[in-house]
């Protein structure tokens, strides 16, 4: 099952290419809510994997935002989905990432991630996320190689002005020893001040860094038959919204109505999941 929680929509950062609005919402999830939706997760999951992709996997639970870290309860987020027996990934910008490190890295196992947002070689980073952070993120991954904890790897958002960055990404997956890097679309409705790629260039990015990165890939959330958000997954605002996915935020349901009756399930059975041409890729040409 494909589970993404915003726990917050705070963030620390404006970065030039961030799909949330710059007046957006500043909520947080409660913890109640949370908890309840890890739970029924946990029931769903041996269900619902299989239908994504044909056999059983071992749950994970994305912790995202906003800044996740920001949240005042993050550290008994993520332990509380580690009680429950299941793998946790958290996307940050390495904001307190040390912090976080030192609640709950002794639950944390190689199979547990941590993702951080780097958008090519210094310059470019710095200049879509401010000065100084691109030196942040690398002390950040240096403290996660030296606490030997979490697994790391980085998530890269392309778009014509870093997709000459490929090189930079190489030498930090073999500095850092990477687990992944993962490939993501920019679309051109956060700012006129960047331009995306077309899909082809998109595509033919994604196998030029695979012949250098084989771990680097697009995202997760696409099948070979197609996408899964809203059909056994969604993206949740701190709001409790069930959006397909955090780029496609076609409303599904609301907590707390149980995600389960707003799973498109028979959809799932019949393993027809829609090209994402006609989800978070519509209008890409």
């Amino acid at each position: 099952m494909f589970l993404d929680i915003h726990i917050t929509d705070k963030c620390n950062l404006r970065c030039k290419h961030c799909y949330f609005p710059g007046d957006r919402p500043q909520d947080e999830m409660p913890f109640e809510m949370f908890r309840d939706l890890v739970d029924e997760c946990a029931h769903l999951v041996t269900n619902v994997e299989p239908l994504a992709h044909g056999r059983p996997e071992r749950q994970r639970v994305i912790i995202s935002g906003g800044e996740p870290t920001m949240h005042p309860e993050i550290s008994k987020f993520v332990s509380y989905v580690k009680a429950k027996g299941m793998l946790v990934s958290v996307l940050t910008n390495s904001h307190r990432v040390r912090e976080l490190i030192a609640d709950v890295g002794h639950m944390l196992s190689e199979y547990d991630f941590i993702q951080f947002s780097l958008d090519g070689d210094k310059e470019h980073h710095d200049w879509i996320r401010g000065r100084g952070e691109y030196d942040k993120i690398l002390n950040a991954m240096d403290f996660m190689r030296e606490s030997q904890t979490a697994t790391f790897g980085i998530h890269h958002t392309i778009h014509k002005g870093n997709k000459h960055c490929l090189e930079d990404l190489l030498r930090l997956k073999y500095h850092y020893d990477l687990h992944s890097i993962g490939l993501n679309f920019y679309h051109e409705r956060a700012s006129d001040l960047l331009e995306s790629l077309s899909l082809e260039e998109y595509e033919q990015y994604c196998r030029d860094a695979r012949r250098w990165i084989p771990n680097a890939d697009r995202p997760k959330c696409f099948t070979s038959k197609g996408c899964v958000g809203g059909i056994v997954g969604f993206s949740i605002s701190p709001r409790g919204e069930y959006w397909a996915c955090s780029r496609y935020q076609d409303l599904r349901g609301q907590y707390p109505q149980k995600m389960q009756d707003c799973l498109d399930l028979e959809r799932a059975r019949k393993r027809e999941f829609p090209d994402s041409k006609y989800t978070c890729m519509k209008g890409v040409k």
